[in-house]
């Protein structure tokens, strides 16, 4: 017992940004990516289930989506999703899987044991009605996190909404990861229960997107601005920027620029190819997608 607790006091700090609470925070999809994490009124691909699982409701068309990330310290987040709209509900399912390169072991005196690994999926299935222009969103995930043979369950719920004004204009609203938190040990760490608003507005060949977000319990809020450009036909160039409001700044104006991105797509007969550069405070991470439409 003095081991595993040990083993995830450990582990939890080489996390980081995968740890518990976060690791529903990292954002899924080349082309959301791309541009800035202004999504929730886009979320035209898989990764609306991540984004906004009302969005789901507008799929015409069945939809397989898979999405990589290298970040940092050889850790890798993955994805892969599918939509299937039916005459009566939309339906949307997804894994998400975080791994990290294995640890270095100690025993409570500090000597070193065997190496372990930590890793951290989730499981989720949405449901998506259309009504008139709106599409409404409910879904359902199951949440694990793994560090050597220790395992710790929770589940949440989210909820989306997502209206489509004109074939030029649409507006989305979303509440994510709603549930209990994730107990591991003693630790016990909150989901990342989070609120969106967003637009986006398309002419000609551009498209701009924005998004404001606010993290419930880390009283952390966020927006997020996106650009799209048809350079030729079927190539997108993208270009992003978000910032976050610090809590833990004394001065309640203070705007931490967080980071901005960049990143291009490829259409072609359904078949999708979007990738996305996104620089972070501990190392720039790239993250690739594949879409096909049927």
């Amino acid at each position: 017992m003095q081991l595993t607790l040990l083993l995830i006091m450990v582990a939890a700090p080489l996390a980081a940004e995968e740890s518990a609470a976060s690791f529903l925070n990292i954002p899924i999809g080349a082309k959301a990516a791309g541009l800035g994490s202004a999504f929730t009124a886009v979320a035209d691909d898989a990764s609306a289930i991540y984004w906004n699982p009302g969005a789901l409701a507008h799929f015409q068309r069945r939809h397989v989506g898979l999405s990589h990330a290298e970040l940092y310290g050889q850790t890798r987040h993955d994805f892969l999703g599918y939509v299937h709209p039916t005459k009566l509900v939309h339906l949307g399912v997804g894994v998400s899987y975080l791994s990290q390169p294995k640890i270095e072991g100690r025993d409570v005196s500090g000597l070193e044991t065997s190496a372990f690994t930590a890793s951290d999926r989730s499981f989720s299935l949405h449901l998506a009605k259309p009504v008139g222009r709106v599409g409404l969103g409910f879904g359902a995930k199951v949440i694990q996190q793994q560090i050597a043979d220790t395992t710790a369950s929770t589940f949440a719920l989210d909820f989306g909404a997502s209206y489509r004004a004109t074939q030029s204009l649409s507006f989305g609203l979303a509440a994510m990861n709603i549930g209990p938190p994730l107990k591991m040990g003693t630790q016990s760490d909150p989901l990342p229960f989070s609120f969106s608003a967003g637009a986006a507005y398309s002419v000609r060949q551009l498209m701009f997107s924005a998004d404001l977000r606010h993290r419930v319990h880390e009283q952390r809020t966020g927006v997020g601005v996106g650009m799209q450009v048809q350079a030729f036909k079927g190539v997108f160039l993208r270009t992003g920027y978000s910032a976050s409001k610090d809590p833990s700044s004394a001065e309640t104006s203070y705007w931490n620029l967080s980071r901005f991105t960049g990143g291009m797509g490829l259409r072609l007969s359904g078949f999708m190819l979007d990738y996305a550069f996104v620089p972070m405070e501990i190392a720039d991470t790239q993250r690739l997608s594949l879409g096909l439409e049927f």
